[in-house]
């Protein structure tokens, strides 16, 4: 079987009542009642997704849909209006226009959730979607469905039914119709990995006598791991704001954070993601569930299969025609905060000793620290299992501050002299690689 890596997500646990909800059908407010209505207009696509003809599973919507909550100044309680959901059967879309009447002179509350169907609850009762008491919020303003909690397995679905994409807006309404440009998010991150093998020979000129420190090597390719990997994540954002109530993030210098004043989070993220090159922001202050464990994600490449790259300019001391770059699988990853502070210590910080330590607590940045695993074979030895050395290359992250959602890394890892690797990390647009598949295997004790 060709290599596939895998992914589906699938829901965690929920609370009781939330699993008592009883089935109904879609329910909308109709304005029956003498209510004066007006149109809203939603667009709805995914946050960085291309245009119309991009056939991206990664950004395509099979299924929509939208709740929109009412409630007026002089009302405490939220009335759902709206339920609808859309399935497109098959045709694979980017982006949806539909127009609503809703209540005049009200606030809203709209919840999208693209590809529902991709959610699966680990139940027997699942969720039901269209009961509107699911989009109620309680007396602390949070609603059964923002408690919704979710994990990411391997799954090849993905392709076929898209990754669940969420969002959720609040609005106010007026007299006058209303359009809104909105957006899905993705709720996964992705990690897409390159490798080159640029081994030479030190020194390249040893002389007579003299000590060779390092050879060009062959590399076999055997798998990572990355700390620390969050293993459930919520289904809708959990975004915090600051005293002043305003969405904020992280400077580039990573020194003090910035308001993103009357900027919703995810108009900015759709800036964001649309850089080629830095310099990044960073939004750090989210929530993910408190029962979520950070953990080591550990990948293996298939066992017979695992890929090889040979040095540019070196002896092919093995059989077979193998490349000196290799493109990884693209890997997707929960939602994760690994808090951990970047303090003078760090030397891989652009901070400054001056810098209190409390300020690089407060902005929350987090750390994500890779390690490559390898099997390597100098080229002035024979091909025998006992002359395979076992590698390892760790370093941690540069340039990635925080792994919230809808966040691509790619890493370029180049393989140097005497075990040396250098290691470059971006934050590149969601779309900026093809995905590919290759088969996730378990962790062993050793591999040769």
């Amino acid at each position: 079987m060709d290599s596939k890596v895998t992914h589906i997500v699938k829901l965690l646990s929920m609370s009781l009542s939330l699993l008592s909800l009883a089935a109904c059908s879609d329910e909308s407010y109709n304005g029956t009642d003498g209510t004066e209505l007006v149109t809203l207009t939603l667009k709805t696509r995914a946050v960085d997704a291309g245009t119309q003809n991009d056939e991206s599973a990664e950004s395509t919507i099979h299924s929509l849909r939208t709740v929109i909550l009412s409630k007026k100044a002089t009302e405490n309680s939220w009335k759902v209006e709206h339920n609808d959901f859309l399935s497109y059967g098959g045709i694979l879309i980017i982006g949806n226009e539909r127009d609503f009447e809703v209540e005049e002179n009200s606030t809203k509350k709209i919840y999208f959730i693209a590809n529902e169907e991709q959610v699966k609850a680990n139940v027997e009762s699942g969720i039901v979607w269209s009961d509107n008491r699911l989009y109620i919020p309680e007396t602390n303003g949070i609603a059964p469905v923002d408690k919704i909690t979710t994990f990411l397995m391997q799954d090849e679905s993905i392709l076929s039914e898209g990754m669940p994409m969420t969002s959720v807006y609040d609005v106010e309404i007026g007299e006058k119709p209303k359009k809104m440009n909105c957006y899905v998010v993705r709720t996964t991150n992705k990690l897409s990995l390159s490798y080159t093998n640029e081994t030479e020979q030190v020194p390249a000129n040893p002389g007579t006598g003299g000590s060779i420190f390092a050879r060009r090597r062959t590399i076999r390719l055997l798998g990572w791991t990355l700390e620390s990997i969050a293993d459930q994540t919520y289904l809708m954002p959990h975004v915090n704001k600051n005293q002043e109530d305003k969405y904020w993030v992280v400077n580039t210098e990573r020194k003090t954070p910035e308001s993103l004043g009357g900027t919703h989070w995810i108009d900015w993220m759709r800036t964001e993601t649309e850089k080629e090159s830095q310099p990044y922001q960073w939004l750090t202050d989210y929530e993910i569930p408190t029962e979520a464990t950070h953990a080591v994600y550990t990948y293996w490449s298939d066992r017979n299969k695992a890929p090889v790259i040979v040095p540019k300019d070196g002896v092919n001391n093995i059989d077979g025609n193998f490349p000196i770059s290799y493109q990884a699988p693209v890997i997707y990853l929960a939602e994760s905060r690994n808090r951990e502070y970047y303090g003078p210590e760090h030397g891989s910080t652009p901070a400054d000793s001056s810098t209190p330590e409390d300020t690089y607590k407060n902005l929350m940045l987090q750390q994500y620290r890779l390690t490559i695993i390898t099997n390597e074979l100098d080229e002035n030895l024979e091909n025998k299992p006992e002359n395979w050395k076992a590698t390892s290359y760790t370093a941690i992250l540069p340039q990635l501050a925080s792994l919230f959602r809808n966040t691509h890394v790619k890493v370029n890892i180049t393989f140097k002299g005497a075990g040396q690797l250098a290691l470059f990390a971006e934050i590149a647009p969601w779309g900026a690689i093809d995905s590919g598949w290759g088969e996730l295997q378990p962790a062993t004790t050793s591999y040769r």
